[in-house]
């Protein structure tokens, strides 16, 4: 089964320093519970937070927390070394698949093959020229008249994974602003949605076609 690499910084710190704390974790809880019903195996988090403070937020979520096999906090950097511009930057240099495994492996994660998702428009040139077969760019929400949400998933059906891949890295970078393109809870919630339920539809073509 698949691994999850989770990155909590601005997936779940960031709804701690939303204005609207409450809100933003109920609107944020059925998005997660139905991405996470899609992976059976055991799931890490990367945080360059503390490990209490990233082991407080995880609590938020029992079925995330239930599942956890290891935190990767900022106490852990000096050795694990694993950051979300350093992932990047391998990309950027167009390494190849088995370089970034080995970089992985090196650092703690038993990684063999893996899928690398980054919902930042910012990064779609990025990741989709480097030319190495493992990752594919599912950018951030379009947002159209404040209300319809659209994804770029083009070419996405003809995307060919290889069946020996056994993680997903998925880094979140644009929550809050996600969350705050919308005006009140109802179109939030509304929207949260929409965007689970096109992030398991993408995950399924690539896990399980």
């Amino acid at each position: 089964m698949p691994n999850l690499l989770l990155d909590l910084d601005e997936v779940l710190v960031t709804t701690i320093s939303s204005t609207n704390f409450e809100e933003t974790i109920v609107v944020l809880q059925p998005f997660l519970n139905k991405f996470l019903s899609v992976f059976d195996g055991e799931i890490f988090v990367l945080t360059h937070r503390c490990r209490y403070e990233a082991s407080q937020i995880v609590d938020l979520y029992p079925e995330l927390s239930a599942r956890v096999k290891r935190i990767v906090a900022a106490e852990d950097l000096a050795v694990f070394s694993i950051q979300y511009g350093k992932i990047l930057d391998l990309f950027r240099k167009g390494v190849q698949k088995s370089y970034v495994c080995d970089y992985l492996k090196s650092n703690g994660f038993d990684i063999q093959s893996f899928i690398f998702i980054d919902d930042n428009i910012n990064n779609l040139n990025l990741l989709s020229s480097c030319g190495c077969g493992a990752c594919f760019c599912f950018p951030r929400p379009n947002f159209i008249d404040n209300h319809i949400v659209t994804f770029d998933i083009k070419n996405l059906c003809n995307y060919q994974i290889d069946k020996n891949v056994n993680s997903v890295i998925y880094l979140v970078s644009d929550v809050k602003y996600f969350l705050s393109s919308c005006k009140n809870h109802s179109v939030k919630k509304n929207m949260c949605y929409s965007y689970s339920r096109k992030m398991l539809k993408f995950i399924r073509l690539l896990l399980f076609n």
